[in-house]
């Protein structure tokens, strides 16, 4: 019986709604006006990252409806901070138990074994009660090599399962 569910963040949850052409205009537009501080660039690309980020309807219900019965945490390559910005500005905050990052909880540019292990031992669950919900194959299905049960979520045509299938999925058990 599964207990934790750990969610990627990037392409799993939020959905970008701007494109790399979109990126290099602001930057160029940050150019224009001078700026060349890197801190202030990285805020104002972060703000507007947020801004046009996109959490989808079935997405946030889902969430909703998993953490009646579950364990969430998040694991993510981004930093907690921009996660849990993301996940406030659409209330969803409240349903994570907790928050883990390549970059900040384990100083990596990449998900690694051992940290899945920690995450399960930080839960006291073994892989088999675990179920990972993510998009990118060769990034995140490393933890179905633990013995954790992994659906790639949908939302171009080449992935595995859409929102609504992992809904219909979790459902069904």
């Amino acid at each position: 019986m599964k207990r934790l569910i750990i969610f990627d963040f990037d392409g799993t949850i939020r959905q970008d709604i701007w494109n790399y052409r979109e990126k290099l205009k602001i930057l160029s537009e940050l150019k224009e006006k001078g700026v060349v501080d890197e801190i202030k660039k990285e805020k104002y690309m972060r703000d507007e990252f947020i801004k046009n980020c996109n959490i989808c309807q079935d997405t946030q219900e889902l969430i909703k409806k998993l953490s009646e019965n579950y364990t969430l945490v998040i694991f993510s390559m981004a930093s907690n901070k921009y996660v849990k910005e993301n996940l406030n500005k659409y209330n969803l905050l409240k349903y994570f138990k907790s928050f883990y990052s390549a970059k900040d909880d384990f100083n990596s540019e990449i998900k690694e074994k051992e940290h899945f292990q920690k995450i399960f031992d930080d839960f006291l669950c073994k892989p088999k009660e675990v179920l990972h919900i993510a998009d990118n194959y060769g990034i995140d299905y490393i933890s179905s090599e633990l013995g954790c049960e992994t659906i790639l979520v949908d939302h171009c045509p080449i992935k595995k399962y859409s929102i609504k299938e992992i809904k219909e999925k979790i459902g069904n058990n």
